[in-house]
């Protein structure tokens, strides 16, 4: 079972993010702490090939803005050779490194 990503949802429009806030920012209402799903499919993405200093290892991965079931738009990496990985393809959240989220196929 996939594990799920904090974040929060409006309870009356149909905002989420995994950033805190006090209140909505589209509509001002209430807000409540949930768990994401761990799954979703990938909006776009672009291969690193020559990172900034202190990445140079992992070279190339991939970089990718992720809808969540359920959930907000995310940024991310995808631990999977970049020839591996296409738009709308299901992935799942493993947990953060390096301070980023990080999806496997």
């Amino acid at each position: 079972m996939d594990e799920g990503i904090r974040g929060y949802k409006c309870v009356n429009c149909t905002w989420s993010d995994f950033f805190a806030t006090k209140a909505c920012p589209r509509c001002l209402s209430d807000i409540k702490e949930v768990s994401f799903s761990g799954q979703g499919k990938v909006a776009t993405f672009t291969v690193i090939r020559y990172p900034p200093t202190g990445f140079e290892k992992g070279a190339p991965y991939v970089v990718a803005l992720i809808d969540l079931d359920g959930g907000p738009r995310v940024i991310g990496r995808i631990t999977a050779s970049p020839n591996e990985v296409r738009v709308t393809q299901i992935v799942h959240y493993t947990g953060t490194a390096e301070g980023a989220l990080q999806f496997k196929i």
